[in-house]
């Protein structure tokens, strides 16, 4: 059974455009950020862990949005621990890296590999925090925070929402040639 992705949902929902563009998640994301001049929506994704679905490895989201980037999740079930909910590496924000961004397989037999091999270069400690929330909650965190989630073991399905916002003044860098592409900055216009 595999993990379900479905990008931009906005673009074909009513329901999902008028939550993922909604004023006041935007004003909240903004000043949990600190951007004075609000939040814009950079992309929305919507994640399905049917029973029995794996894992997602850790990650930062900066490795795929670019620096700058924060993401307000929100739980669309009840969530209980086997379920695979999300969990954040509590401080992670702060670690430092010797690459501009690590690309883990996000359906890796090991989701914590890219996790264990920043926290040892930072040598710091993993400290997991699960988010635990009822249908309508959820959490807001920066990009540079690594977080994945565990596999599924609970009867019924797990989904969530997660929307990418950035400065509304501002685009954040694209990394990597994988964010360039994702935006359409052709390879010569790299910095």
């Amino acid at each position: 059974v595999q993990v379900q992705q479905v990008v931009n949902a906005w673009k074909g929902d009513r329901l999902f455009n008028a939550v993922v563009h909604s004023e006041e998640l935007g004003k909240l994301v903004a000043a949990v950020a600190g951007w004075p001049s609000g939040a814009r929506v950079l992309q929305d994704q919507v994640w399905c862990k049917p029973p029995g679905s794996g894992t997602l490895a850790f990650h930062r989201d900066t490795a795929y949005m670019g620096m700058g980037v924060h993401t307000m999740w929100l739980a669309l079930d009840d969530l209980t621990h086997d379920m695979g909910p999300l969990e954040y590496a509590r401080g992670s924000h702060l670690w430092t890296t010797t690459e501009a961004a690590q690309i883990p397989n996000l359906y890796a037999k090991d989701p914590r590999y890219v996790l264990r091999a920043a926290a040892k270069n930072c040598r710091s400690k993993v400290d997991l925090v699960p988010v635990i929330v009822q249908r309508g909650g959820g959490s807001i965190h920066n990009g540079l925070t690594y977080h994945g989630s565990d596999a599924n073991r609970a009867d019924r399905v797990r989904r969530g929402l997660g929307i990418h916002f950035v400065a509304r003044d501002g685009l954040p860098d694209a990394p990597t040639a994988f964010a360039r592409s994702i935006r359409g900055i052709p390879e010569a216009d790299k910095k």
